[in-house]
């Protein structure tokens, strides 16, 4: 709780409310809050979930007590980080802490609170880097990298930002039991990883359409069966959203097979590539798309960007088929339009639904 409060702008005077023993709130069992927290902070990021947490624990202290000690932190401000790194050293929590996301450009080198961080969470298992503009040696941040490659227990990383290629692999190979990773960046320079090493704990790639990133992850997965799920999602372009085209559907091919998982929840630009990626899919059992609506030519008949009905007729493992709109909501005339020609999925759902932004 100390780690808490000093991140909090104020601190109050007085204590929680204790609330009466017949009162709704206290007739909760502790199950349910846990529960509830677990699904008020299901999909938000970071931030907003330490924010629901916060205000979930103001309740009462029945409430507090059953979200728990706080393992998951959120830091977006050089202050911020010297107040918790104070906190841990204070109650000696630092070992506790499973979850870190770091907000901010740069980490200022040795001297930095947010390196400091990274070298005391020591038994961090999820790790994300929001807003990286640089991440090299040659920026003088090797203290933030010699604390990252001794994270040895990450599980899961978010990379957000422009790291650089050569010190992106050293930090991948540093970490053996590796199982999630997203890179929303785009790669500055196109040296090749050297040394490439199979990921034997990697299940989970999430990555946008940039084909040096693509190149690189492919030698460091080569000798592996993994990853098993696959998201690609839009890249952004000078600020313009661009879907992965052609050139990503060819270069991700050789992925095909060993995906249970596919989502491409942004669309994907149509094309007899991306039809063949599809088709490739023979292990597939999840499959989630966007797409978009446009009117055709002839008069009344709405078309879509999805792969023709043909693709995933061949998918005879599929089990689950999500379709998503990538743009505005459709009208129910549209959503019946595109429903029409897809093959029904058995055992499992079909679901159609807008994307939420």
């Amino acid at each position: 709780m100390e780690a808490q409060a000093a991140q909090q702008p104020t601190r109050t005077t007085y204590t929680r409310p204790r609330q009466p023993e017949d009162s709704p709130a206290a007739a909760l069992p502790t199950e349910t809050l846990i529960r509830i927290l677990e699904l008020a902070m299901e999909e938000e990021d970071p931030f907003e979930r330490q924010k629901l947490r916060w205000t979930f624990q103001k309740v009462s202290c029945q409430w507090s007590e059953a979200a728990g000690e706080q393992r998951e932190y959120a830091v977006a401000a050089e202050k911020q980080a010297e107040a918790l790194v104070q906190a841990f050293h204070k109650a000696g929590r630092a070992g506790k802490v499973q979850s870190l996301a770091i907000n901010q450009d740069m980490l200022y080198g040795a001297q930095g609170a947010m390196v400091e961080l990274l070298k005391i969470c020591s038994a961090l298992t999820k790790l994300e880097l929001l807003r990286v503009s640089r991440f090299d040696f040659a920026y003088g941040d090797e203290e933030a990298v010699e604390a990252m490659l001794k994270l040895k227990e990450v599980q899961e990383v978010v990379f957000m930002g422009l790291p650089e290629a050569l010190t992106l692999s050293r930090i991948l190979r540093a970490w053996p039991v590796l199982r999630s990773l997203r890179l929303s960046c785009r790669f500055r320079n196109e040296t090749s990883m050297l040394d490439p090493m199979p990921s034997v704990a990697l299940q989970h790639l999430d990555i946008v359409p940039d084909l040096d990133m693509i190149r690189e992850l492919l030698l460091y997965i080569k000798d592996s069966d993994l990853p098993r799920s696959l998201t690609v999602r839009s890249g952004f372009v000078a600020f313009i959203r661009h879907p992965p085209k052609v050139q990503e559907a060819q270069a991700l091919l050789p992925l095909a097979t060993r995906l249970h998982r596919f989502s491409a929840p942004d669309g994907w630009e149509p094309s007899t590539e991306f039809e063949r990626l599809i088709g490739a899919m023979t292990s597939l059992r999840h499959l989630e798309l966007g797409y978009t609506t446009y009117d055709s030519l002839t008069a009344g008949e709405t078309k879509h960007n999805l792969p023709p009905a043909t693709s995933l007729q061949s998918l005879a493992s599929l089990q689950e088929l999500v379709l998503r709109s990538a743009g505005e909501s459709d009208s129910a005339a549209a959503l019946a339009e595109i429903s029409s020609p897809i093959p029904p999925v058995r055992p499992g759902r079909l679901e159609l639904g807008s994307l939420d932004r």
